[in-house]
C-alpha cells in the first residue's frame, strides 16, 4: 500500500510538476540584531501546473518541496481535518495519505499561521524528513523549504522545530494581537530543539509543518517558519 502511494505520487508529480536544477536564490533581508543578513538558498526551480493539478481534484491549494527532494508533494486542503489522514489527492484510501492545510486556514496564506500536515512514514516518504531536524547540523544544511501557490511562489525559513504533545498549544490558529503573535512566536522559539537568526517580527506571516513523531505517546513534531515571497 505505501508502494501504490509512492507511486501514485510520482506519476502526480510528473504530470504536474517542471522542476529545473538547483540554483541560488537570494530571499529577502533578514533583520538580526539591527543588522541586514541577505540569505542564499539553493532550491530548484518548481513550476507547477495548477489547472492539471486540480482537474485531479479540485481541492489542490499549493505544492511543498524540500531542496532534498524528500519532500515534494501537493497540499490539498478539505471540509476536515481527518479526509486526507487516509485518501490520496485522486481520492483512493491509502495509508499514505495526503499533506494537507487545515481546512480553518485561509488557502491563500494570509493568516498569521497556516498550518500543513502530513504522516511520518517509516519508509521516509510524506512529512518524515520533518524529525531529521532533532539531528545536529541537520538545519543548518536545510534552512528552508518551497511552498508553491498558483498565485506566488514562497521560500519557508525554518526559525524552530520541537517535539510536542498533539493537544499542544503550539497549533494555535488565531491570535488576539500583534503581541499575542509575538509572544508566542517567543514560546516556541525557547522550545526549538536547534537555534537560528531568522526574526520573526509581529507583521509577518509563519507555516507551521506538522507530523507525527515517535518520541512518546500522541508526540508530534512541528518545524516553524516564516513566510517569505521570493525575490
Amino acid at each position: 500500500e505505501q508502494q501504490v502511494g509512492s507511486d501514485t505520487y510520482a506519476s502526480l508529480a510528473e504530470a504536474v510538476v517542471k522542476v529545473e536544477p538547483p540554483k541560488t536564490v537570494e530571499i529577502e533581508p533578514v533583520i538580526t540584531e539591527e543588522v541586514p543578513v541577505v540569505i542564499d538558498v539553493e532550491k530548484p526551480s518548481v513550476e507547477v501546473d495548477f489547472d492539471a493539478l486540480q482537474a485531479i481534484n479540485e481541492q489542490g491549494v499549493a505544492w511543498i518541496s524540500s531542496d532534498d527532494g524528500s519532500i515534494h508533494y501537493p497540499v490539498m486542503q478539505g471540509t476536515d481535518n481527518d479526509y486526507y489522514l487516509n485518501h490520496l489527492p485522486d481520492g483512493t484510501v491509502n495509508r499514505n495519505g495526503s499533506i494537507f492545510m487545515d481546512f480553518r486556514n485561509s488557502a491563500d496564506l494570509s493568516d498569521k499561521n497556516t498550518f500543513i500536515y502530513g504522516h511520518n512514514m517509516l519508509d521516509g516518504t510524506m512529512f518524515a524528513t520533518l524529525s531529521r531536524y532533532s539531528e545536529a547540523g541537520y538545519y543548518e544544511k536545510h534552512p528552508a523549504l518551497l511552498l508553491v501557490t498558483p498565485e506566488r511562489t514562497y521560500s519557508l525559513l525554518v526559525f524552530a522545530g520541537c517535539v510536542v504533545p498533539g493537544n499542544s498549544d503550539v497549533y494555535q490558529l488565531t491570535y488576539r494581537d500583534e503581541a499575542d503573535f509575538a509572544a508566542y512566536v517567543e514560546r516556541v522559539r525557547a522550545m526549538s530543539e536547534f537555534s537560528t537568526q531568522v526574526e520573526v517580527g509581529e507583521n509577518d506571516r509563519i507555516v507551521t509543518l506538522s507530523t507525527c513523531a515517535y518520541d512518546y505517546e500522541d508526540a508530534r513534531y512541528v518545524l516553524l517558519c516564516r513566510l517569505i515571497g521570493m525575490q
